[in-house]
């Protein structure tokens, strides 16, 4: 079945995207990617952990399939699907697994996987390259593993990629083997697995040390070229491919004088940059720069991470995405067919959700990332836009309508790269239609025609000496020249002089300039002096006179003095005869007699304190006691007095305090009516007076005391010693309580 590749724009963001057979990932420690919606969004569900190679399966629409780590393949449902385990792949080889669908069936999957390879006294220990089958409609599209382990290589490296063939239907799996310096190329296509590869002895022969077999190998989104990286000699080997015959030739190389380093490597969506890392820095190399000496010239660091990278990796938004050992998040290149400087990257740009990733991103088919989509250049207004198609490879006829019906009939081309004035600057919506083998598809983009900035730096001026003037040439995306060689958006101008700035758009290089001449005078000499504080009923004077000067205060008078006699800021802006201004601030602050009052005399409960505070600013206290606190806490009854002093006078005030009982009412079991001044009164505590009823009954029943609103004042008149019964009572609250009480004389 030909697969139509599909591409559409989210218009906010300008961004294409490619099929959706790399929407999800899976990697490192339990660590994944949705990349469904344009912009990757963190999974937590997945089983894989892994230290480097894996590789995932979803469908056409972007449904998840399966994922393994070259060993062990999880179904959609993330449990180990059938005869799924025990692959001869390695959670340590570089490129563990590569996941191919069989062309024209949609039921098989091709998993290829490469073994760690490892060296000890000679002997080389590998189940280098193999193949097995997944057919993912067994168990109820959950899959099953039909084939398994079948032999292709004894010993390979760590290193597998796969692209399209030119019939944009079949397929390229591309390896090096081990032992010596032979790439092999093997056709998937309809009919399974053609056995019999394609053999290109070129480059470096890799063998002896296991350490040669580290490393990516990455194939062009479009088919064209072959990178592999060489660990130990920290080399990276780059060659044409041929998509039709499955061959490589015209080596090029890229070589460090270091050891152990070039593991990873990725070629932008449209194949003109080339991405490598050396331990721990990411580099770009531009493949168009010409000869392998202006290649190895044009590599231009992009970051520096705090652990080594691992794989480089395109994603299906067009961006590339970069891992880096044991961090909770990814890096990305949002821009990555750029040069550096406008290529976007952003370090710790993607959170993985607290899962940690470590060498490996997963490897896909590289045809999945190649865009099929436009741009434009000269997007000044007034400029012929010119419009590009990224790929024009297989396109049959295209339409173009730039969004821009103002332009009449210049609106609509069927030119393959055509040009358009646009009537109007602005964001346009451009659509382009592509009819690939009779099958029409449309792409999207939001298309912003950029107006000449309104610089302008303003009339010629004069300014007092002293100051300053800012100039502001700032507009989005614009770099600046002035005539003094400064290249930022402002210039600041403190001398006479004439001053021109050059501005043009980094992204659209539009072009604008503008001059303006400054001339600096005398400013005048203006001091009310410091900030000052005075007493009420008093006139403070400011005197800001300076002859020849005229003044305007802030009420808009314009007396050389100004009298106040409340707080407050003032301000008076001078200016002489030149016409340059001053001008100064002064506050003034009114001071008060240190006044306070406690109220009238208080009762409180006892067992409290009752504060007493004048809370007063630059202030003095002296307490009844010569307690010099702002504040007092009275816990026993008495007079309290406070005398405060500032700077303006003296104030001096006092309070009785005293105390009650305040709790449940309590009913004395004894008193000693004797008159000797202690307990002799029966007091109850916690009654209100003119409420409760007081009978006291001898213990023969006779009554001796009744009061119908006890004040506690009853002294026990008319008793002997011994034992009374009592009844207390509130008929309004309903509440009676009965007891005894011992009198002793």
């Amino acid at each position: 079945m030909n697969k139509l590749l599909f591409i559409f724009f989210i218009f906010l963001t300008s961004g294409s995207f490619a099929q959706h057979e790399a929407d999800y990932w899976y990697f490192g420690n339990y660590a994944g990617l949705d990349f469904s919606s344009g912009k990757p969004e963190p999974l937590t569900d997945g089983q894989l952990k892994n230290y480097e190679g894996c590789a995932v399966a979803s469908d056409s629409s972007g449904n998840l399939l399966f994922y393994t780590n070259g060993v062990t393949v999880w179904n959609r449902e993330h449990q180990i699907m059938e005869n799924g385990t025990d692959l001869f792949g390695d959670t340590s080889s570089t490129q563990s697994a590569i996941i191919i669908p069989q062309p024209e069936n949609d039921s098989l999957f091709y998993i290829f996987t490469t073994d760690e390879l490892s060296v000890n006294t000679k002997t080389l220990y590998t189940d280098g390259l193999n193949y097995s089958i997944v057919n993912i409609q067994k168990n109820s599209g959950n899959g099953k593993i039909t084939v398994k382990n079948i032999h292709l290589l004894d010993s390979a490296t760590e290193k597998i990629t796969a692209v399209k063939h030119q019939n944009n239907k079949d397929y390229w799996i591309i390896t090096h083997n081990w032992g010596d310096d032979a790439y092999y190329s093997w056709l998937l296509d309809e009919n399974g697995l053609n056995p019999v590869p394609i053999i290109s002895p070129i480059g470096t022969a890799i063998g002896n040390d296991q350490r040669m077999s580290i490393g990516y190998m990455k194939a062009s989104p479009d088919g064209s070229k072959i990178a592999a990286s060489i660990l130990l000699l920290t080399k990276w080997e780059i060659f044409d491919f041929n998509n039709l015959t499955g061959s490589l030739s015209n080596l090029i190389e890229i070589n460090f004088p270091y050891l152990y380093l070039a593991y990873s490597c990725e070629f932008s969506p449209d194949a003109s940059k080339l991405y490598i890392s050396l331990n721990d820095t990411l580099l770009q190399a531009n493949m168009n720069a010409g000869t392998q000496s202006d290649i190895q010239n044009s590599l231009t660091k992009i970051a520096i991470f705090n652990s080594p990278i691992g794989a480089v990796q395109n994603a299906n938004n067009g961006k590339i995405y970069i891992t880096n050992d044991l961090a909770d998040s990814l890096s990305v290149m949002n821009f990555p067919d750029s040069l550096p400087g406008k290529c976007g990257f952003e370090k710790n740009a993607i959170s993985l959700d607290g899962r940690i990733a470590r060498l490996g991103l997963p490897n896909f088919m590289q045809s999945y990332f190649k865009e099929v989509s436009f741009r434009e250049e000269n997007t000044c207004f007034g400029d012929s836009t010119d419009f590009l198609i990224k790929n024009i490879e297989n396109i049959d006829s295209v339409i173009w309508n730039f969004g821009n019906p103002a332009s009449g009939s210049q609106n609509i081309s069927r030119e393959l790269n055509p040009k358009h004035v646009f009537s109007s600057s602005g964001i346009f919506r451009v659509q382009l239609t592509v009819w690939f083998n009779n099958i029409a598809t449309e792409y999207f983009r939001n298309v912003k025609i950029v107006a000449l900035p309104p610089l302008n730096l303003g009339n010629d001026t004069v300014l007092c000496e002293a100051s300053s003037l800012i100039l502001n040439a700032y507009a989005p995306h614009y770099t600046y020249l002035w005539n003094d060689a400064s290249t930022d958006s402002v210039l600041i101008v403190n001398s006479d002089g004439i001053y021109s700035v050059n501005i043009e758009n980094i992204y659209t290089e539009c072009k604008n300039t503008d001059t303006v001449a400054v001339i600096f005078s005398e400013i005048p000499d203006i001091n009310l002096g410091q900030d000052s504080a005075f007493c009420e009923n008093t006139l403070y004077i400011i005197d800001a006179y300076h002859q020849g000067y005229t003044y305007t205060w802030q009420d808009n008078s314009n007396n050389p003095f100004f009298e106040t006699d409340t707080s407050g800021t003032f301000f008076v802006a001078v200016k002489n005869s030149d016409g340059c201004e001053n001008s100064d601030t002064i506050s003034l602050k009114l001071l008060y007699y240190p006044r306070f009052k406690f109220g009238n005399d208080t009762t409180i409960c006892e067992g409290h304190y009752y504060t007493l505070s004048a809370n007063l600013e630059n202030t003095t206290y002296l307490w009844q006691d010569g307690n010099t606190d702002s504040v007092f806490y009275a816990g026993e009854p008495g007079i309290y007095s406070l005398r405060t002093q500032n700077k303006c006078g003296v104030w001096s005030d006092s309070i009785f305090v005293d105390f009650e009982y305040c709790g449940p009412i309590y009913i004395p079991n004894i008193f000693t009516p004797n008159k000797d001044g202690v307990n002799d009164i029966f007091i109850i505590k916690g009654i209100d007076f003119d409420n409760w009823a007081l009978t006291i009954y001898s213990r023969w029943g006779n009554k001796i005391y009744y009061s119908p609103d006890y004040r506690n004042d009853w002294k026990g008149e008319n008793t002997d010693n011994g034992v009374y019964y009592y009844i207390l009572s509130n008929a309004e609250e309903k509440q009676t309580y009965k007891g005894t009480v011992r009198i002793i004389k």
